[in-house]
C-alpha cells in the first residue's frame, strides 16, 4: 500500500469520526409520550419558545404518523393556534412539512381541520393568507386526487378577487321601488355588504347579531353604516325580511351577475363584506361580531374627541 493510500484512509477515518461525534452531540428534541415538544429550559422568551415549537412541532408526526383521528385533530388545532403572529416563512415551512408527514389516513382530516380552522369565517383563526399556502400546496400535491387538486386551484384564483384593500367589484340591483341602483352609488362612511345564496340561508342570523349589536345599531340609526343584502339566487325578499333589518336595503341580484360571473366567492354559501366610503373592502368573508369589532375600534382611533 503506497503512502498516499495510507494517508486517504487516515483522512476518511477521521471525517467518519468527526460525524459520528456531530451526530451524537447534537441536542435531541424531546417529546413526550403524546408527541407534545418539550421546549429547552435555556429558551425563555416567548418569541424563542414559540419558534422552537413551530419549527419541531411536527417532529413526532414525520416519524410516526398519529393514528388517532381525535389526537391528530387537536395536535392541527393546537398548531394552528401556535403560529399566529409568527413569521411567514417559518410558518410556511411548518405547515408544509406537516402536510408532506400525515399518512393517506390522517391527510383528509388533517386538511379538513385546517379549513375548518383557517378558512372558516366564523372561525377566530381566520387568516386567509396562511390558508393559501395550503390552497397551493394541494393543487401541486400528488397526495391528494386531481379533483382535489382542480378545486385548490380554484379556490386560490378566487381569493384573488375583491381582495381586502382593493375596490369592491361593482354592480347592479333593483331597489323596491323597481329603481336601478349600483353598489357604488350606496351613500354611507361603511357599507355592510351580505350575499345570500339559497342554500345558505343565513339572514336571520345575520338579523339577531345585528339588533344584538348596540355599536352597530348606533351607526346604522346615524346613517355612517348601511346594510345591503342581495339575494343571489331565486330567492327574493319577503315583509318578514324587511322587518327583520331595518334601515337595510334588500334586493334581489335580477340580472344574475353575481352568481353567474362569480364577481364574488359564493362557493362556500353567503358571505359577508365590510366597505369604505369608497368601496373599498375592509373586510371579507367576515362575520357580524368581527364588523362590530374592527368599527369600534376605528372609530375609537379616529374620534376627534379620543386622548392622545
Amino acid at each position: 500500500m503506497t503512502r498516499a493510500s495510507v494517508r486517504t484512509i487516515q483522512l476518511l477515518s477521521l471525517f467518519l469520526l468527526l460525524l459520528v461525534a456531530s451526530v451524537s452531540c447534537r441536542p435531541r428534541v424531546r417529546t413526550t409520550s403524546l408527541g407534545e415538544v418539550v421546549i429547552p429550559d435555556h429558551l425563555t422568551s416567548p418569541r424563542e419558545r414559540q419558534s422552537y415549537l413551530i419549527d419541531h412541532y411536527w417532529d413526532r408526526e414525520e416519524a410516526q404518523p398519529t393514528t388517532s383521528d381525535s389526537l391528530l385533530v387537536h395536535k392541527v388545532k393546537d398548531f394552528c393556534g401556535l403560529i399566529q403572529g409568527a413569521p411567514t416563512t417559518q410558518v410556511r415551512r411548518s405547515l408544509l412539512r406537516s402536510l408532506e408527514a400525515f399518512g393517506d389516513e390522517g391527510l383528509p382530516l388533517a386538511l379538513s381541520t385546517y379549513r375548518d380552522q383557517l378558512f372558516r369565517p366564523e372561525s377566530p383563526l381566520y387568516d386567509e393568507r396562511l390558508y393559501s399556502f395550503i390552497l397551493d400546496w394541494e393543487r401541486r400535491s400528488m397526495k391528494v386526487d386531481s379533483a382535489r387538486r382542480v378545486e385548490a386551484l380554484l379556490s386560490l384564483a378566487r381569493l384573488q378577487y375583491n381582495r381586502v384593500g382593493s375596490t369592491a367589484q361593482d354592480f347592479r340591483f333593483y331597489m323596491s321601488d323597481t329603481s336601478l341602483m349600483k353598489l357604488s352609488e350606496v351613500k354611507a362612511p361603511y357599507t355592510l355588504l351580505l350575499l345570500q345564496v339559497d342554500s345558505d340561508r343565513k339572514e336571520r342570523l345575520w338579523a339577531s347579531e345585528l339588533k344584538a349589536s348596540k355599536s352597530l345599531q348606533a351607526l346604522i340609526q346615524k346613517r355612517a353604516l348601511q346594510p345591503l343584502m342581495i339575494y343571489t339566487g331565486q330567492a327574493r325578499p319577503d315583509s318578514l325580511q324587511r322587518s327583520l333589518f331595518t334601515g337595510a336595503i334588500l334586493a334581489p341580484d335580477s340580472a344574475g351577475l353575481i352568481a353567474t360571473q362569480r364577481r364574488y366567492d359564493l362557493s362556500r354559501g353567503s358571505v359577508l363584506y365590510l366597505l369604505d366610503q369608497k368601496k373599498t373592502v375592509l373586510l371579507r368573508n367576515t362575520s357580524i361580531p368581527k364588523v362590530a369589532s374592527y368599527l369600534d375600534i376605528y372609530e375609537k382611533q379616529t374620534s376627534p374627541d379620543r386622548t392622545p
